[in-house]
């Protein structure tokens, strides 16, 4: 009894990790490396990421005093950047799209005074970044 179980656990194994390589095979991926580069923000996290509609992306990393956004061409490289700068009763970045030619950012933090989450929008245009804030509810 205890070969048939093994016997059957064994083939499920196998049949299971070759499923596994035949949908990894199916995935096409496309990499691309640039130029390494030293940079000046270091400890810092991806916190969203949006295609700029030109074949570019632009990303945003949180630090410690807010975040630094990076605007990248098709060729990945950089073609302006930003420095978001949070005081420490703002909150955080929930998400990040272009609508248009703007970046917009919708940014949330939790109102002590009245118990309640706020939700901002920032709004900059994606070629020259200076974010104009207000309020949604």
């Amino acid at each position: 009894m205890k070969k048939i179980l093994l016997f059957t656990i064994s083939m499920l194994l196998i049949v299971s990790l070759n499923a596994q390589d035949d949908q990894e095979a199916n995935i096409p991926l496309d990499i691309k490396m640039t130029e390494v580069f030293k940079d000046k923000k270091k400890f810092t996290s991806l916190a969203f990421s949006t295609e700029d509609g030109n074949n570019g992306v632009i990303i945003g990393r949180r630090y410690k005093k807010g975040y630094y956004i990076e605007h990248y061409d098709s060729d990945i490289n950089l073609v302006s950047n930003y420095d978001f700068e949070v005081d420490k009763r703002r909150g955080s970045i929930d998400k990040a799209f272009i609508s248009g030619n703007n970046l917009v950012l919708i940014e949330f933090l939790y109102n002590k005074k009245s118990s309640q989450l706020e939700y901002y929008i920032n709004i900059s245009p994606k070629d020259n970044f200076s974010f104009k804030r207000r309020l949604l509810f």
